[in-house]
Formats: C-alpha cells, sequence, structure tokens
C-alpha cells in the first residue's frame, strides 16, 4: 500500500480477497478461494474479473521501489524458457505446458510484476478454467493484447535473508516480490527504511 501510494498515480485501491483490519480507505470485494489447489490460477482469473473497469493489477506480495506506469509491461523470456528454470514446482510446470498447449511459446509475461488491466482484453480469455493447474493469465493477457513490452530480470525473494544481502539485491530495481520464508525481522527493517511513513490506506 505504501508503495502504490507513493510511486503510482492511483486515485483508488480496490482490495479483493480478505480484508486486513488494518486497512482503510479501500473499496473491498470480498472472494472465496476455491480451496482446490490445482485451481489457483482460476482463483486469481475469477478475482480480476469481479472488477468490471480497467485497473492495475497488484499482487499482495509486490513492492514497488520507483515510479510504476501502467504503460509498463515487463517479461523475462518464453514460456518454454521457464519451463527450464531450476526448482520450477510440478503444479506451475503444469500451468505451463497448459498455456504453450493452446498458444504456442509466447513471451513469459507471468513476472512478480504488477500488470495493468484492460476489461475489454480480460473478455476475451476464453479457456477451459476446469482444467486443473490452469494458465499463465498475464501471459495470455499480453498475447491477446498485442503487447511488446520489455525484458526485465524478475526477482522473488524465497529464503530469509540479513538486511546487507536483501539491499544488496533489491538495489536500482523498479519492485521485487516475496514469499512467507522471506518476511524476518531483517525484511521489515528493509521495509520500514523503504517505506518509513504510513499510507492513506493504513488505520
Amino acid at each position: 500500500m505504501r508503495g502504490i501510494e507513493k510511486f503510482t498515480d492511483a486515485e483508488e485501491v480496490t482490495l479483493i480477497g480478505d480484508l486486513p483490519k488494518c486497512c482503510k480507505n479501500i473499496t473491498h470485494i470480498p472472494f472465496n478461494d476455491d480451496p482446490e489447489t490445482g485451481f489457483r490460477s482460476r482463483n486469481i482469473y475469477n478475482k480480476i474479473m469481479t472488477v468490471d473497469y480497467d485497473f492495475l493489477f497488484f499482487n499482495d506480495d509486490h513492492f514497488l521501489m520507483a515510479p510504476f506506469s501502467p504503460d509498463t509491461y515487463h517479461y523475462s523470456g518464453t514460456l518454454m524458457g521457464e519451463l527450464g528454470r531450476p526448482n520450477l514446482s510440478d503444479p506451475y510446470r503444469k500451468t505451463i505446458r497448459n498455456t504453450i498447449e493452446v498458444f504456442g511459446d509466447i513471451k513469459n509475461f507471468d513476472t512478480h510484476c504488477p500488470v495493468a488491466y484492460k476489461k475489454e482484453i480480460l473478455n476475451k480469455i476464453d479457456l477451459d478454467w476446469t482444467r486443473a493447474q490452469g494458465y499463465c493469465i498475464k501471459s495470455v493477457y499480453a498475447h491477446l493484447a498485442g503487447i511488446e513490452g520489455t525484458e526485465y530480470p524478475d526477482l522473488k525473494i524465497r529464503n530469509t535473508l540479513p538486511d546487507s544481502e536483501i539491499k544488496k539485491l533489491i538495489r536500482g530495481r523498479q519492485y521485487f516480490s516475496t514469499d512467507n520464508y522471506a518476511v524476518n525481522s531483517a525484511m521489515v527493517r528493509v521495509l520500514e527504511e523503504i517505506y518509513p511513513n504510513k499510507s492513506i490506506y493504513e488505520s
């Protein structure tokens, strides 16, 4: 929230899913995820489709560090290239293969980056969402929209690291992402250094 307020021109924030008690001044759309692990991508797609206007999409683990324009579309190689990434989980490997089966070896826009969605393009996505593991939504969207994009290295910090290592990884970047294992006292200190002031969206 602090990064969105600091580095975008957002006039409104909509949160889809559970509403943390610390949030205020936002629009809330309740959403219950399908608990079946094979439908994570479908859950995300269904959340996106609850919004009936164009918007800039963030996951809750995206942290902006520089001004971000809705015209920004970053990719990292192609989906076939992503299949060769070490330690790729089997479920996500299936998601990639499902997408390649329908669209071929398209650019991999499914990095940990915010993305602007236009409702007109989202409405063109016609896929079998009963298929386990679903599809790479960002990549499908960019492909259907004819977006060329800019190649930019992805960064999702997955392990607990000391302050110095975190700062080294994120130095000079526009954004980064974390998973639950990366959130320790060192990460909190770094985030508080980047965003020392509360946003208007915090109680």
